[in-house]
């Protein structure tokens, strides 16, 4: 059986409401525990011993979402870079500018899955209420999902990272159940 973890990240920046978080604990109610479940810490060095414990390499999959809270569209993230520019403090008050994630690690990881085939059928998908954009970005930011795409794409290259806009809806958590069962094949 394939082993799958699903991640998400708490509220930070004043945000009251990750929908990143919203959706881990709604799958968790939905999924019968058939995946592996973790909401990170908006907190750099808490994401790097959190890291430290799970498994990385032992998953065939992991799906990491975050917030983009000034996009409308779902982003399926192209590239992990090695760099943490910061322009808000984590929850612990931590605001690193300007400096690279690894000093001795590639500059960038690339994310070779095959991103539009998964933006196509998206796009076709049957969704309640009100419809979802989904788009290819190519940078994760320079903040926390950077920086948390990069350290999991290092050891597991079977990754993605997902940004999510606002909002939490029961609608929209049933929208979002609908978008990871597509990403992760099982619709």
């Amino acid at each position: 059986m394939l082993k799958y973890l699903i991640t998400g990240f708490e509220p930070f920046a004043g945000i009251d409401v990750n929908p990143s978080s919203e959706l881990i604990t709604y799958l968790k109610s939905q999924e019968n525990h058939r995946f592996d479940f973790h909401i990170f810490p908006v907190v750099y060095e808490q994401v790097n011993q959190e890291l430290k414990k799970l498994s990385i390499e032992n998953y065939d999959f992991i799906l990491m979402y975050g917030l983009a809270s000034r996009s409308n569209a779902v982003l399926l993230e192209r590239v992990a870079i090695n760099w943490i520019e910061s322009q808000i403090p984590d929850n612990s008050g931590c605001l690193i500018n300007s400096e690279p994630i690894e000093l001795e690690s590639p500059p960038a990881f690339i994310n070779r899955m095959r991103l539009e085939a998964y933006i196509s059928k998206l796009s076709h998908a049957e969704w309640e209420g009100e419809a979802l954009e989904f788009k290819i970005s190519h940078s994760a930011g320079a903040y926390l999902c950077n920086y948390l795409y990069y350290k999991v794409f290092q050891r597991n290259p079977r990754c993605l990272f997902v940004h999510l806009p606002l909002g939490h809806d029961l609608q929209r958590l049933e929208n979002l159940s609908r978008l990871n069962q597509i990403l992760l094949g099982k619709s």
